[in-house]
């Protein structure tokens, strides 16, 4: 729907279809933020960037924790796993 059926880049809205998403977020917009291993994972990406701010790259986890500035828009989610429950209870 959003391409009318045409092909377009691999991205988070389009990821190859063997390939994790998490991955593929990582690899191109997101950063990891935070990584516990089979626990959580946190991501973020820069949404909104003021004209002329440099932006054009990923910041780095730290850089992206320091944002704050005036015109800057940030998105995070975190991926946290659990233990199943039986559903059939």
């Amino acid at each position: 729907m959003r391409r009318f059926g045409r092909p377009g880049p691999k991205s988070i809205v389009n990821p190859p279809l063997h390939e994790p998403i998490l991955d593929r977020a990582t690899g191109t917009q997101f950063v990891l933020l935070a990584d516990l291993p089979e626990r959580e994972r946190v991501v973020g990406t820069i949404v909104i960037a003021p004209p002329g701010s440099q932006q054009d790259q990923r910041p780095t986890p730290e850089e992206f924790k320091r944002l704050r500035h005036p015109g800057f828009a940030v998105a995070a989610m975190n991926f946290l796993i659990e233990q199943g429950r039986d559903l059939e209870a």
